[in-house]
C-alpha cells in the first residue's frame, strides 16, 4: 500500500469546521496537527519561537502546510515555508479579514496582529477564503459599523493568488429526524458573540412576540431581562445540536459580520427555514430559500417574522437540498486536494 503523504495542519484553536477539515483530509493524507495556547498573549513571542524551531527541523517532512486563520501562528510556517520551499496555504475564515472595534471583533483591529497577518498573506503560496465576501464586502446592515471589510480592502496591494473554497458539510450527519415544532426559532452563537450575532435583537423580538418560541444554543443565559418564551441552552454536543435543529422550524442568523455561516448551513441541512441578515455571503448561501433582514432593527425583524409565519411557502426539503447541492464536504475536499496535488 502506498504510504500517505504528510501535511502539517496549523490552527489557533479547534472548532467544528477545523475538525471537519482534519477528519476528511485524513482519509487521503497523514495529517499532523500543530497548535499551541495562542490565547495567552504574554506567551505569543515564545510560542512563535518554539513553533519556528519545530518547523526548522520538521517542515521538510511535509508535502505542504495548511494554516487555518491568518495570525501569529501562521508567521513561523510562512517564514520556514519560504526557507525550505514548502507550500503554505492559509485558509481565511473571517476574523482575519475584518476589523470591527465596536464589537471587539476582528484581528485586523490590532496594529501588530494586522502587520503579522499582512506579512503572512503576502508570503504564503495561496490564500483560501471560505467565501468571496472575505476578499471584499460592503455591509449596510448595521449603520453604526464600518461598511467595508475583507482582505483586499485592508491590503489592496497583496498579489498572492486567492482561491475561494467554501466550507463543506456532512450531509448525512446533518439531517432532520424530529418532527418540526411550529413557531420555534433557533439561533446558535457563543457568549462572546452575543451582540455580533444579534442576540439583543432576539431578546427584543421575543418580548414582542410571546406567541413564538425562541432558543439560543451555545450561550448561557445573559444577566438581562429574558422573556419566558426565550431559552438559552448553552453548549450542546453535535448530536444534541442536531436534535435541536431537527425540531426548529426556523433558524435565525442575524450577524453584523459573518465569514461564512457554518451553523446556518447545518441548520438548513436539518430543514430549518433560514432568516438571515443581509451581510457577507449569507444571502448567497440561502439563495431563494430563505428570508433577509436588511437592517439591524428589532421592529423590522418582528414584522418580518409575522409575515413569514403567515405566508411562508419555503419547505424543509428545499432548504436542505440547497446546501446538499452546493456545500457538501466532498466538494471542499476535492478542491483542496486539487490545489495541493497541482
Amino acid at each position: 500500500m502506498e504510504r500517505k503523504k504528510s501535511i502539517l495542519y496549523v490552527y489557533p484553536g479547534i472548532s467544528s469546521f477545523i475538525q471537519s477539515d482534519i477528519d476528511n483530509l485524513s482519509r487521503t493524507y497523514n495529517i499532523v496537527e500543530n497548535t499551541y495556547n495562542w490565547t495567552n498573549k504574554l506567551m505569543v513571542p515564545f510560542l512563535i519561537l518554539s513553533q519556528f524551531f519545530f518547523l526548522l527541523f520538521n517542515i521538510k517532512k511535509y508535502k505542504c502546510v495548511i494554516v487555518s486563520f491568518a495570525g501569529y501562528w501562521s508567521l513561523a510556517p510562512v517564514v520556514c515555508g519560504k526557507l525550505f520551499k514548502t507550500p503554505v496555504y492559509i485558509i481565511l475564515n473571517g476574523t482575519d479579514c475584518s476589523s470591527i472595534p465596536k464589537l471587539n471583533y476582528g484581528s485586523l483591529r490590532k496594529p501588530i496582529h494586522k502587520k503579522v497577518i499582512e506579512y503572512c498573506c503576502r508570503k504564503s503560496k495561496n490564500l483560501l477564503p471560505v467565501s468571496n465576501s472575505l476578499i471584499y464586502t460592503t455591509n449596510t446592515f448595521d449603520e453604526s459599523l464600518p461598511k467595508n471589510q475583507g482582505i483586499r480592502y485592508y491590503f489592496p496591494t497583496i498579489n498572492t493568488p486567492i482561491k475561494v473554497i467554501a466550507n463543506g458539510f456532512d450531509t448525512d450527519f446533518w439531517d432532520a429526524k424530529e418532527e418540526k415544532v411550529a413557531n420555534l426559532f433557533l439561533s446558535v452563537f457563543s457568549e462572546s458573540q452575543f451582540f455580533l450575532k444579534g442576540g439583543d435583537l432576539i431578546v427584543e423580538v421575543a418580548k414582542k412576540q410571546p406567541e413564538n418560541n425562541f432558543v439560543v444554543v451555545g450561550c448561557p443565559t445573559p444577566n438581562i431581562d429574558v422573556p419566558s418564551n426565550l431559552i438559552f441552552k448553552g453548549f450542546l454536543t453535535p448530536p444534541e445540536l442536531k436534535k435541536m435543529y431537527s425540531k426548529a422550524k426556523y433558524y435565525l442568523q442575524l450577524s453584523s459580520f459573518e465569514g461564512f455561516g457554518c451553523s446556518l448551513a447545518e441548520a438548513m441541512l436539518c430543514g430549518c427555514i433560514p432568516i438571515v441578515s443581509n451581510v457577507n455571503s449569507m444571502p448567497e448561501i440561502i439563495g431563494e430559500y430563505g428570508y433577509l433582514l436588511t437592517r439591524r432593527d428589532s421592529d423590522l425583524l418582528s414584522s418580518l417574522l409575522i409575515e413569514i409565519t403567515l405566508k411562508n411557502t419555503i419547505t424543509s426539503e428545499m432548504v436542505r437540498n440547497r446546501i446538499k447541492q452546493n456545500y457538501p464536504i466532498s466538494k471542499r475536499m476535492e478542491e483542496i486536494k486539487m490545489l495541493i496535488e497541482n
